[in-house]
């Protein structure tokens, strides 16, 4: 695709993009990112609108290092124009890393950013943060703040939201029923309710194999906690195959599975599904993924996948401090209401 300095030109190079990364055509949508980025540079909205594109394809090729900094030159774009909506983007993008790269910590962190920051709220609906919240407390085993949290998020639920993420009505739904099952205290009714709906919802989107995989992937929960353990393990391994070609899913299969075989009492099977976790995302290992997000920093990180390779004895090493370039942005009172 040629690109011009057109307006119109620009922006369907842009929906072209997303429509590539949506396929999982990542090299193709990549190069037109990176060919809008390069028209950008004279012009402040473009700008932000090609490093963004560049970051989320970048994400999903889990080329974490590479995708934070172009958020966070998004983020620093937004913030010099003190553009309330493209803060409230930046933030939730950037934690979208941190969670993809399982640190869980720094992703509440940034998400929490926009949760709790009335100005940033009354422009950008905050859905995508409560939810994603949500996700990360299921990892850190605060089942009752992750609740909480995805029933903000389906309470700000509209037809408008699901139109433009239709991936996150699914997602939510598993994170809710993952966090009903794990913390026994929401009625099987109400867990029914919401695996229904992500059902129904799928069978509305045959096409689209995140939403197919995340609602097998409810499915198998279900049916590990109320049914035959065994058959629901071997959908969850079926599942995880599948999540070879969508990388991106890897990672909730992977909980799935560790959650499941831990209640079975099957330590060997829980070490290799982490130890696979582990080496999905950083297959150099430790001291690679130290160098792949560049970092500089000292804060902590999240602890779940740590803490059970600890215990189980694999020693690792992941991701440990904040990028210091993030920090400087982080600057400011998380909890500012202006």
């Amino acid at each position: 695709m040629v690109i011009t300095n057109r307006l119109p030109d620009f922006d369907a190079a842009l929906v072209n993009c997303r429509a590539l990364h949506d396929e999982g055509r990542y090299a193709e949508a990549l190069s037109i990112a990176k060919e809008c980025a390069q028209q950008s540079d004279m012009d402040a909205e473009r700008r932000w609108k090609s490093l963004t594109a560049l970051g989320n394809v970048l994400r999903a090729q889990e080329k974490f290092g590479q995708a934070l900094d172009m958020h966070m030159e998004a983020l620093a774009n937004a913030m010099a124009r003190d553009s309330a909506w493209h803060i409230a983007m930046g933030w939730n993008n950037i934690g979208g890393i941190f969670f993809t790269a399982s640190e869980w910590d720094l992703a509440i962190e940034c998400f929490a950013r926009i949760t709790e920051n009335r100005r940033l709220v009354k422009v950008w609906s905050p859905y995508y943060a409560h939810g994603s919240l949500a996700l990360c407390y299921l990892h850190l085993n605060q089942i009752r703040q992750g609740v909480e949290s995805v029933r903000q998020a389906l309470r700000l639920e509209s037809q408008e939201i699901v139109a433009r993420n239709p991936y996150g009505y699914v997602a939510f739904r598993l994170t809710f029923v993952q966090l009903a099952l794990q913390g026994n205290r929401i009625g099987i009714a109400e867990i029914n309710m919401r695996a229904t709906e992500a059902y129904e919802f799928a069978r509305l989107h045959q096409n689209d194999a995140h939403i197919l995989l995340l609602s097998e992937l409810i499915v198998a929960n279900i049916e590990f906690a109320y049914g035959d353990h065994e058959a629901a393990l071997q959908h969850m391994e079926s599942l995880r195959i599948r999540a070879h070609a969508i990388p991106q899913l890897m990672n909730d299969v992977l909980f799935s599975l560790v959650q499941a075989e831990k209640l079975k009492g099957r330590i060997d099977r829980v070490r290799d599904h982490l130890h696979e976790w582990s080496t999905h995302l950083y297959p150099e290992g430790a001291e690679y993924a130290e160098a792949k997000l560049q970092i500089r920093g000292s804060l902590p990180t999240g602890t779940f996948l740590n803490d059970h390779l600890s215990e189980l004895g694999l020693e690792r090493d992941i991701l440990s401090p904040l990028p210091a370039k993030l920090l400087a942005l982080m600057k400011g009172p998380l909890h500012e209401t202006a």
